[in-house]
């Protein structure tokens, strides 16, 4: 709870708070990456590529905007966590004029699209392992392609 770590001992929560802000960063970059290399080979003039576009690249590629997108969101909040512990800043001290709910509803508009960023890529390789054992194509290809970008859209209005 973020108005009670603010006044912890200072060492472990400072250590923890820092790996979970490195680790969203870095995660942040590697969506980047992913998105990039992404663009970059279905801009080329290959075919193959553009037929090997499947569910799972789909949900994957889905699952980098989102982390892209939610992900600043809990980067922010430790980041004013931290102030607060450092700096006297007061956002979630009430006391000095904070609201103590703020890192709650900053953590739950990180923490409801980070349960679709697992979720939707697990859809997308599920009908790509099923077209693949069933020896069908999915008829239904573009609903489920649209139905994966609705859910992701629609995870960050839920908090």
């Amino acid at each position: 709870f973020a108005s009670r770590s603010r006044f912890t001992a200072i060492g472990k929560i400072d250590v923890g708070l820092s790996g979970v802000f490195i680790t969203l960063i870095a995660s942040m970059i590697s969506s980047s990456n992913f998105l990039i290399t992404y663009r970059y080979l279905s801009t080329l003039n290959n075919r193959k590529m553009r037929d090997a576009r499947c569910f799972f690249t789909e949900g994957i590629l889905v699952a980098s905007w989102m982390m892209i997108f939610a992900n600043p969101m809990l980067v922010i909040a430790i980041g004013m966590l931290l102030s607060d512990r450092h700096w006297n800043t007061s956002f979630f001290d009430y006391s000095g004029g904070g609201d103590t709910v703020l890192f709650q509803h900053m953590f739950w508009f990180f923490g409801h699209p980070e349960v679709y960023v697992v979720i939707i890529p697990t859809f997308g390789f599920t009908n790509t392992i099923l077209s693949y054992f069933l020896k069908k194509r999915i008829s239904a290809r573009a609903s489920l392609m649209y139905s994966m970008y609705t859910i992701a859209f629609l995870g960050f209005f839920v908090w």
